[in-house]
């Protein structure tokens, strides 16, 4: 049986001579922690960058990856003359990063 603790905001009203530092300071206490965002790495910023505006696949016949618009129909071999437009992109867009 697990125990669950029941809080209450404890209200003083503004006429009560009471120091609002400490009344915020005890309401602080009593609210439950936030968690905290988790901090996202380049890569994982690259990945979303990339994801957002592209679809990727590996062709196995021809043994390359290959990418097309979102929604695209057309599948186009990934080349260096791709993938350095893509960094380009990225990097203007803020992802700086290097491998």
């Amino acid at each position: 049986m697990s125990k669950k603790r029941i809080y209450e905001e404890v209200v003083i009203p503004q006429n009560s001579g009471a120091d609002s530092d400490q009344v915020e300071k005890e309401n602080e206490e009593l609210k439950p922690a936030k968690p905290k965002a988790k901090k996202r790495s380049k890569v994982e910023l690259a990945q979303e960058w990339l994801r957002y505006a592209h679809e990727f696949r590996f062709n196995t016949i021809k043994y390359a990856p290959e990418y097309r618009p979102k929604g695209g129909k057309e599948w186009k071999m990934m080349k260096d003359r791709e993938l350095s437009t893509f960094w380009r992109q990225m990097a203007m867009d803020g992802i700086n990063f290097s491998i």
